[in-house]
Parts: structure tokens; C-alpha cells; sequence
């Protein structure tokens, strides 16, 4: 089943509050594809289904970098070009991390493959606790007011969902960024679930901050990032 909640809507341009997010159930792996389609045909080993797989992989891939759109049993993988140039005369350089060309793998497909997705799809709603998505709801100063300025040495707490870390390891907790430097915070007096308190130490600068949280509420390493910028005073 696809697992369908609620987000709040959190785009300058948003027209209703909130929108609808999801998660799928699990991964169908692709030794899983291959012993299915083994299933499918009697005369069709695994090794004969993992072999077809690799060759259509080698030839659309080399298709696709020679710029062709290749077509494939449920749609085409292409290659396509995008970023910004400064001038009509600008070299495109994908490969030079100074400019913002890229050349991206992009997949369609087929019209009738996707109707049939949306047509029977199952759907199951969950609740937004049972996600194990990080997010971060608000961040509070300590006169306990949000999205208000923060003092250098105050204690700030943030509510949300999925926030609980190991404040010794050093790669997860709350950072804060202003672009160029990071400062991770190391003194917490709350780390639970649902809210975390820590301290933001006096030698952070006063200036405007993106609040990051990393964990690993699950078997993944998580990165959510506070959607409003942190003040700090």
C-alpha cells in the first residue's frame, strides 16, 4: 500500500495549508524482480532474468549518453540539459562545479502505465506520528515565545516529530548554519522524540541561521532543515 498523510504546506505561494505527502511501503528489491519474473516462465532461470536485465541496463545507458531517448517496456530514459548562462555566448559546463550546469538522467512514462497508477493504486491513510519522517514543527526562545529572536547563551526548544539523536555523536544533533560557517550545539538539557532542548552557545555570532537536524530515526542517517531562518541576537 501506498501510505498517504498530511504536511504542512510550507511554500511562499501555497494556496491551501497543507499537502498531501506519502511513503511506500517497502522496497520490491531487484533480486525480488528477478526471482518474480523467474516465476512468471518455467523455461526463464534467475540467471537468465538478471542477465536480460543487465544487458537492457548497459544498452539504455549507453543510448541515453550518446543522446538518444531510449524506450524501454514502461517508458523512456533520456538525458537532458539544464541551468542558467549569463550571456547566449556561454560554454555549458556540466562537469565545472563553479556554474550551475548539469546534465540530468530523466525518465517518462508511458501515458497509459501512469493512468494505471493513479487508477489502482491501494491507498492506505496513516496518521502523521507513525511516520518516521523528521520535521520540525516550531523552535521556541527561552521566554518560550517562536520565531523570535535568540539570545547568545539562552536555551532554545524545538517540537516536532522524529527529533531524537545521540547528543556524543557528533555527526547527528542541531546544527546551525549561515551559509559559510556551522555550528553544531553541544549541550542539551531535553533529547526526546518529540522535543529537544539545547543551549545556543555564547561564541555563536549574532545573525540569521538555517536550524538543521540530523539523526537516524530509522536504518537511514535523516537531514531536515527548520523551514523559517533562526535569529539570533
Amino acid at each position: 500500500m501506498l501510505k498517504v498523510f498530511v504536511r504542512e504546506n510550507v511554500s511562499p505561494v501555497a494556496k491551501n495549508g497543507f499537502v498531501f505527502m506519502s511513503e511506500n511501503m517497502a522496497t520490491f528489491t531487484q533480486e525480488q524482480l528477478v526471482k518474480k519474473m523467474a516465476e512468471y516462465n518455467t523455461t526463464l532461470t534467475e540467471a537468465d532474468a538478471l542477465a536480460a536485465l543487465n544487458v537492457m541496463l548497459k544498452i539504455v545507458m549507453e543510448k541515453v549518453k550518446e543522446g538518444y531517448a531510449a524506450q524501454t517496456p514502461f517508458g523512456t530514459f533520456f538525458a537532458a540539459a539544464g541551468g542558467s548562462a549569463e550571456s547566449k555566448a556561454e560554454e555549458f559546463l556540466p562537469n565545472v562545479k563553479e556554474t550551475n550546469h548539469a546534465v540530468r538522467m530523466r525518465f517518462r512514462p508511458y501515458r497509459e502505465l501512469s493512468e494505471d497508477v493513479s487508477s489502482h493504486t491501494v491507498i492506505e491513510r496513516v496518521s502523521n506520528a507513525i511516520k518516521t519522517r523528521v520535521y520540525i514543527d516550531t523552535v521556541a526562545n527561552a521566554d518560550g515565545k517562536t520565531d523570535s529572536p535568540i539570545k547568545a547563551g539562552d536555551t532554545i526548544c524545538i517540537k516536532g516529530d522524529f527529533l531524537k539523536f545521540d547528543s556524543e555523536n557528533e555527526v547527528h544533533g542541531i546544527f546551525l548554519s549561515d551559509g559559510e560557517t556551522e555550528y553544531r550545539l553541544s549541550y542539551y538539557t531535553q533529547i526526546t522524540g518529540g522535543t529537544v532542548c539545547a543551549r545556543v552557545e555564547s561564541s555563536i555570532p549574532a545573525g540569521s541561521y538555517k536550524l538543521i537536524i540530523r539523526n537516524k530515526p530509522t536504518v537511514d542517517e535523516a537531514s531536515y532543515e527548520y523551514k523559517k531562518q533562526i535569529v539570533i541576537s
